[in-house]
C-alpha cells in the first residue's frame, strides 16, 4: 500500500467515509484468514483489488503496519 493511496473497500464494504478505527475492525480477523481489499491511487482514478492474508497488525500514528508473526 503506497503512502498516498486510499483504502476504498474491505470485504465488499465501502470504507471511504468510515472512521479509521471502524475500517481497521473490518480488516482484523483470525491470523491466517483472508480478506479482500480495494485500494485507489492518490488521484482516485485507478483501483486495484487484492485478497490478503491476515497477520498481526499494529497501528501507530494513524498508520498501519503488518507483522509476519
Amino acid at each position: 500500500i503506497k503512502p498516498d493511496g486510499f483504502l476504498i473497500s474491505v470485504a465488499g464494504t465501502n470504507v471511504v467515509s468510515m472512521p479509521l478505527a471502524q475500517a481497521v475492525k473490518m480488516l482484523r480477523g483470525p491470523v491466517g484468514t483472508s480478506v479482500t481489499v480495494q485500494l485507489a491511487d492518490s488521484s482516485m482514478t485507478h483501483t486495484n483489488t487484492f485478497t490478503i492474508k491476515r497477520s498481526r497488525m499494529v497501528i501507530v500514528d494513524n498508520k498501519m503496519q503488518f507483522l509476519d508473526h
